[in-house]
């Protein structure tokens, strides 16, 4: 836990291999889950490695189930929920959140039930629902507030912002990320959260739709928030939302999945194949599949070709 305070993820995960190798040895079940668990998740977001990730959590949730342990069991879920976004099975992602819900409203873990809210709105925002996503991010901003978690909130206002850019607010986009910066002055430990690596790529667009004076203006803004001031302006952010299409009906007639269109934005920003897969959680291979699979699906041939047919086509 130090290292990874420290950001040393090398030296962290050496502790905790150590740790397993014990617990294994000793036979000591719930020291074996604890293990597989915070080990499986540092992979995930340090390496990549997501089949490695999946089997360490899937053995962490099987232990725990085992053995009745609700309170620590839909974290397990959650991170198996993150592993399924980052493979692009939203649906199953997403019945691992709702899985992991009802232990955290039995347990009364309320900061963890707002990490649901949160994960599904991820989700929901992933799949085209922006209204979904924006009643999700304002249940979890209401628990931020009443336990004053402003490092949680700094990574639910990313979230909103990268939502308000997709529905055609860039000014309270701007607003927004200009609470994070705040809320990251006041909580060193929200730089160290897993959303921060998406901040880049939502100011980068952000401010591809502004001019520079309204950026700074609106920007400024936010940052004179205190938390109590950024949930309020979240509770009461009401853009012109689009009813979401049906299931299954997404009118998409460049082929392109969520996914893809997500990878194609993040190269419009001018990431590398390296650089996505970070800010992504994805593993290098992955992203270079996505990337063939957009110049295949355009009939391009190049990456400053399929940039150009973002921008040209209002998908950046």
């Amino acid at each position: 836990l130090l290292a990874m305070h420290d950001g040393d993820m090398r030296r962290a995960q050496a502790a905790i291999e150590t740790s397993l190798a014990i617990a294994r040895n000793a036979g000591d079940l719930c020291q074996i889950a604890l293990a597989t668990d915070r080990l499986g998740e540092l992979i995930l977001r340090a390496d990549h490695d997501i089949d490695r990730a999946r089997a360490l959590l899937d053995e962490a949730r099987t232990i725990r189930e085992r053995l009745g342990d609700t309170r620590n069991l839909p974290f397990a879920y959650m991170v198996l929920a993150e592993i399924e976004r980052a493979s692009g099975n939203l649906d199953l992602a997403r019945s691992w959140l709702l899985a992991a819900q009802p232990h955290f409203q039995h347990t009364g873990l309320a900061l963890g039930e707002a990490d649901i809210n949160r994960e599904l709105a991820r989700l929901s925002l992933l799949q085209g629902d922006p209204a979904s996503a924006l009643r999700g991010i304002q249940r979890s901003l209401t628990e931020r507030l009443r336990f004053e978690d402003e490092a949680a909130a700094a990574e639910d206002m990313i979230l909103l912002a990268e939502l308000a850019l997709a529905t055609g607010a860039p000014c309270s986009g701007t607003r927004f990320l200009g609470a994070v910066e705040a809320l990251s002055r006041h909580s060193p430990a929200v730089l160290g959260t897993p959303a921060t690596g998406s901040v880049q790529s939502v100011t980068a667009r952000v401010r591809a739709a502004l001019d520079p004076e309204t950026f700074e203006q609106h920007h400024a803004v936010g940052m004179a928030w205190s938390l109590e001031d950024a949930v309020t302006a979240a509770l009461a952010f009401d853009p012109v939302l689009e009813p979401a299409a049906p299931r299954g009906t997404e009118e998409r007639p460049h082929g392109l999945s969520p996914r893809e269109i997500e990878v194609l934005r993040l190269m419009t920003d001018g990431l590398s194949n390296r650089e996505i897969a970070d800010t992504l959680f994805l593993s290098l291979r992955t992203v270079t599949s996505h990337v063939s699979a957009i110049l295949g699906k355009l009939d391009l041939t190049s990456r400053t070709q399929a940039v150009a047919w973002a921008i040209r086509n209002d998908v950046a």
